[in-house]
């Protein structure tokens, strides 16, 4: 028989993973930041996903930062642990490396690199979500994996009893909002993963919103969100144009996620230190991330 399963709901933040110069996971910084995100009033934390730098993690470091998150957490947030992995026994055994820690839902996204067709795609999350001992989040991210999730595989999809909804973050708005209109359910969510389109995905059919910005402040995020729960249209958007701004830090400095660590550093949250250290801004990059800080209020 089939059972209705919880599926997500709010704001969710796509944490990042502090590292020390020599590469290891900074766990206490780690916890500083789920405590910062948690007392911010949101609904969940996406681990170990894009902004977490996981594909770049091993396993342990991955069992690592799923553990101190919920040790952090105790309950207070829905823990989304993402298996960002090339392939779909890879993405299996990721899931088997950390389902003793029983998160709430596990993260995927299609294979990485060689292209494939929508069957393919569709066969790869049926496998991922027959052997998932938790709820499967679809996460399409096409810029990054070269395999984009259509509309109609996601229906498709949808309708597999384990995989309970989508985090978007092509920046398709017409698709997302297309799905988010005509096929949301009480057992298939969508979710808004890009920062500039959260208040109109919200509007058009969307129950949760995934953000990498929220690192850095988390207030705008969950004021917007609550203003969608009251209907209060005029102040969803007032907090989307001081999401925008923040966006700057990805427009201006053309490096996603090394500038939403650099500016959690500048904050206080994070090292600046990524996984791999060709990615780390230069001197100059973090003075630029250090003035936008500056010019959108943050920093005063």
């Amino acid at each position: 028989m089939s059972m209705k399963m919880k599926t997500p709901k709010g704001v969710v933040n796509a944490i990042l993973t502090p590292f020390r110069e020599n590469g290891s996971v900074d766990t206490k910084m780690l916890e500083e930041q789920t405590i910062f995100l948690i007392e911010g009033g949101l609904n969940g934390l996406f681990v170990n996903g894009s902004t977490g730098e996981g594909l770049l993690l091993t396993p342990e470091e991955k069992y690592e930062n799923l553990s101190c998150i919920k040790q952090t957490t105790q309950g207070r947030a829905d823990l989304y642990a993402c298996c960002i992995q090339p392939t779909t026994h890879q993405v299996i055994r990721d899931i088997e490396n950390i389902q003793a820690l029983e998160p709430d839902y596990f993260v995927a996204v299609p294979p990485l690199y060689y292209a494939g067709d929508q069957e393919m795609i569709y066969t790869h999350f049926r496998e991922i979500a027959e052997a998932a001992t938790a709820p499967l989040i679809l996460y399409n991210f096409p810029q990054m994996t070269g395999n984009p999730l259509y509309l109609d595989t996601i229906v498709r999809l949808s309708k597999i009893e384990n995989i309970i909804g989508i985090k978007d973050s092509s920046g398709d708005y017409k698709s997302f909002a297309q799905g988010a209109e005509s096929y949301a359910s009480d057992q298939f969510c969508w979710m808004q993963g890009d920062d500039l389109l959260h208040a109109s995905s919200l509007l058009a059919g969307s129950e949760a919103v995934v953000t990498g910005l929220g690192n850095i402040s988390i207030e705008d995020h969950v004021k917007l969100y609550r203003a969608f729960l009251k209907k209060d249209h005029d102040t969803m958007w007032a907090h989307q144009k001081e999401l925008n701004k923040l966006y700057r830090l990805i427009t201006e400095t053309g490096k996603g996620v090394p500038a939403i660590k650099a500016a959690t550093a500048i904050m206080g949250r994070s090292t600046f230190s990524m996984k791999d250290p060709w990615l780390n801004l230069t001197k100059d990059e973090i003075k630029q991330v250090e003035q936008i800080l500056s010019e959108i209020g943050l920093l005063d």
